[in-house]
Order: structure tokens, then C-alpha cells, then sequence
């Protein structure tokens, strides 16, 4: 049961630094144009279930529940790096 725990807390944890890291930088891009915030966001779903669907390939599985994780990680981490040198 220790293992779970691990796994939850690292999860946990991992979320809420991609929460921060998107509530960063959202607001830095936001000022730079509003455009620019929604590009990135856009691109960053896109990224994300394009890799989705990329790892879902060799297991020939329809759609997984796993879409929606993959798209908020996806828009979290982009919008986090091009804010990143800002």
C-alpha cells in the first residue's frame, strides 16, 4: 500500500506544478497579446493529444479516457516554455 501512496503524492504533486507553472505563465503571455495565449494553448492541446494518440497506436485502442490529461498537460508544459525566457 506504500507504493500507492508514493504514486499518489507524486501525481499530486505533479499536477499542482503544472497549475503553477500554467498560472505563471498564462498571465505573462496574456499581456504580451491575447492571441499569442491562445495560440500556445491551442498548440499545446494539439501537441498534447497528437502524442496521445501516437502512444495509443500500437495498442490499436479507440479513444482512452487519458485524452483530457493529455491535452492539459500538454497546454501546461508549452504555455510554461515559450514563457519561460520572459
Amino acid at each position: 500500500m506504500a507504493l500507492h501512496d508514493a504514486v499518489v503524492r507524486l501525481k499530486t504533486l505533479g499536477w499542482a506544478l503544472l497549475l503553477f507553472l500554467f498560472l505563471i505563465s498564462a498571465p505573462l503571455l496574456w499581456a504580451a497579446s491575447p492571441l499569442l495565449l491562445a495560440g500556445v494553448v491551442l498548440v499545446g492541446a494539439l501537441l498534447g493529444l497528437m502524442i496521445h494518440v501516437a502512444r495509443r497506436l500500437p495498442r490499436r485502442a479507440r479513444w482512452s479516457p487519458g485524452r483530457t490529461k493529455a491535452v492539459l498537460i500538454g497546454v501546461a508544459l508549452l504555455t510554461g516554455l515559450v514563457a519561460a525566457p520572459i
